[in-house]
């Protein structure tokens, strides 16, 4: 009998304009992510963030990015 323990990956996106790069709220991101890991909140699971950067004033390239991030291995909010 072989005993196999599945580990699976959930992607979070998350976008920040270009000047937030190393912001506070994406260093809370970041750590939020590596917390839930560290913690083993879900024990078989690890989550893996995906940080876009964006220009400040440009919409269209922001929900280009959205949708880049947009995929059935992907947690999304809406």
């Amino acid at each position: 009998m072989v005993a196999v323990q599945l580990q699976h990956h959930f992607f979070y996106g998350a976008i920040f304009t270009e000047d937030q790069k190393d912001s506070a709220a994406e260093l809370a991101f970041k750590y939020a992510v590596y917390r839930l890991n560290k913690d083993k909140v879900f024990p078989r699971s690890t989550l893996v963030y995906d940080i876009q950067h964006v220009p400040r004033d440009d919409s269209f390239r922001t929900s280009k990015k959205g949708e880049s991030q947009k995929h059935p291995s992907r947690g999304s909010f809406q």
